[in-house]
């Protein structure tokens, strides 16, 4: 259960308003306001927990235009269920914070199993210029 999850939305002057996609490169209706910036939360791991939609771009990471970067590690059993998740580094405390919205949001499968196997979770946030090179690129397709 591979997956790559990317969620883009439009930064705004006030904080951003719209609704997540699931799809990759998908902007919310902020974005075709002059004043958003659109920003992008990818999600690069084998398992990819729920509730996704917890996660969002910090306020004064995304008013600075601060790119940033966090390490999960996701433990699971032999039903490949998530038993276990941390955080093991970030760039940045505000980062970290909204990764451990993440965690405090996911459901846990019981641990009781003697074979669990550890994962990496990679959560990327992205702001400004390059995104929106991203989602041009990948709109003329």
């Amino acid at each position: 259960m591979k997956h790559k999850t990317t969620y883009t939305q439009g930064w705004t002057s006030f904080l951003a308003a719209g609704l997540f996609a699931l799809t990759p490169i998908m902007v919310s209706p902020a974005h075709a306001q002059s004043d958003s910036i659109p920003y992008e939360i990818r999600f690069d791991g084998q398992y990819t927990p729920a509730n996704l939609q917890t996660v969002g771009y910090p306020f004064i990471a995304g008013s600075q235009k601060q790119n940033g970067e966090c390490l999960l590690s996701i433990t699971t059993n032999t039903q490949e269920e998530i038993v276990a998740m941390s955080v093991m580094s970030c760039t940045a405390k505000s980062f970290e914070a909204e990764a451990e919205k993440l965690i405090e949001a996911q459901t846990l499968a019981d641990a009781a199993q003697t074979e669990l196997t550890a994962h990496a979770l990679r959560i990327k946030w992205k702001i400004g210029e390059e995104v929106e090179a991203d989602y041009k690129t990948m709109a003329r397709r």
